[in-house]
């Protein structure tokens, strides 16, 4: 495991609950969409609306996600991590604790921006704070290990998420996302301490436009940031149709749905482990190809199904295993390798990085569910797209210029 270095390291913390707590704050934030997965149709019904505007819930969760990044970032880099965690935990368990008792579909979307708001602190803290305690080289490693654990969320969640609704109803979902964030919350007041350098860094509105233009100018972030934001949107897509193509077309209950999803989740905490350990050998330019090139032979054996008609959910499912499969490799690295040019912003680009990730993913599942029509294809077609221009961004931006790195 990587070694830490001492003058930075949180006091009385072991690098093993250092790495548990990281992976924690960035699983709190996709239990916010996974859980309730399986819930989808029943929400909808429940609410009395229908599938697109459902989507909805989702979408506006990932772009109000997408853009409080941009202020959590700067404001961290200036004030300290561990304040930032403690208000947006507190706001997340509030609106969470809201959106148990929502009662309209309008009272729901704008509770759900209100847990974006709150939740989108997590990851991205939990990137800065590894680039604050690791030095490059280790923060990738780290970083992978947190990926590899951070995995079982998306398998555990629509699991438990099914089986909550089946027992409880759907809103039961909401209760235990407030219950996951007010642990957080405890845990971050008790045992995490701040781990960002003194910074005099302005947050007047010219001085943070000024730092996101300096992040963006640099082609090592946009290449390593675009090579994840396209992957993660193709999952993201994949996530917004299946459960209404699963359970609404293909009849399936909720977890019926839930456990052949879990492969997704298993092959990407199986590789992003094996990227901690290939990474130092291989290098970050020859992994992250070697898992673009691996998630698009998943996403053209999607499309090979869905065009040959397969409404299997262990085939699809498996297919886009091979996606996660790969992306395992690349979204560590590219993490790690777009926040590491800027240690004294790496709050900044953590926000950066994420703000593109959830915009591109969000408006993408909004726009596939906007012409969904009880198919899988234009999900399949967009999954395929959006991989192989993941591809093509790497090798242009990262890879070609390994040489003279």
């Amino acid at each position: 495991m990587a070694h830490v270095t001492a003058a930075r390291r949180p006091a009385g913390l072991p690098v093993w609950a250092f790495i548990t707590l990281m992976t924690a704050l960035t699983a709190v934030s996709a239990v916010s969409n996974n859980l309730f997965l399986p819930s989808m149709p029943s929400m909808t019904d429940g609410l009395h609306t229908d599938a697109a505007t459902a989507q909805i819930t989702i979408s506006a969760f990932t772009i109000a996600f997408a853009f409080s990044q941009l202020a959590w970032g700067p404001v961290a880099d200036r004030f300290g991590r561990r304040g930032v965690l403690i208000a947006g935990l507190t706001l997340y368990f509030a609106a969470s604790l809201a959106c148990w008792q929502a009662d309209t579909i309008e009272e729901m979307i704008a509770l759900r921006i209100a847990q974006a708001l709150g939740v989108c602190c997590g990851p991205v803290m939990a990137r800065a704070i590894v680039r604050d305690v690791y030095e490059l080289k280790d923060a990738a490693r780290i970083l992978s290990y947190v990926s590899s654990a951070f995995a079982l969320t998306p398998v555990l969640a629509p699991a438990l998420g099914a089986l909550i609704d089946e027992a409880f109803g759907w809103r039961a979902n909401f209760v235990f996302m407030a219950a996951s964030g007010g642990l957080m919350l405890a845990v971050v007041l008790l045992v995490l301490p701040e781990t960002a350098r003194r910074s005099h860094t302005r947050i007047h509105p010219v001085a943070v436009a000024e730092g996101y233009v300096s992040v963006l100018s640099s082609r090592l972030f946009i290449g390593h940031a675009l090579t994840a934001t396209f992957a993660f949107a193709a999952i993201f897509i994949f996530n917004s149709v299946t459960p209404f193509f699963f359970i609404g077309t293909a009849h399936l209950s909720p977890t019926e749905f839930a456990i052949p999803y879990a492969i997704i989740a298993v092959t990407y905490g199986f590789t992003a482990y094996a990227a901690a350990r290939m990474t130092p050998r291989f290098g970050f330019e020859r992994t992250v190809l070697l898992g673009s090139f691996i998630a698009l032979a998943g996403g053209g054996a999607l499309a090979a199904l869905v065009a040959g008609g397969s409404m299997s959910a262990w085939w699809l499912c498996g297919a886009m295993g091979i996606v996660t499969l790969g992306q395992g490799f690349v979204f560590p690295n590219c993490q790690a390798g777009a926040v590491a040019p800027f240690p004294h912003r790496a709050g900044a680009a953590s926000a950066m990085v994420g703000f593109l990730q959830m915009t591109l993913a969000a408006f993408s599942g909004m726009a596939v569910m906007l012409f969904y029509d009880g198919t899988a294809w234009l999900m399949a077609v967009s999954i395929l797209a959006y991989l192989g221009v993941s591809v093509v961004i790497h090798w242009l931006l990262i890879a070609r210029h390994r040489p003279q790195r």
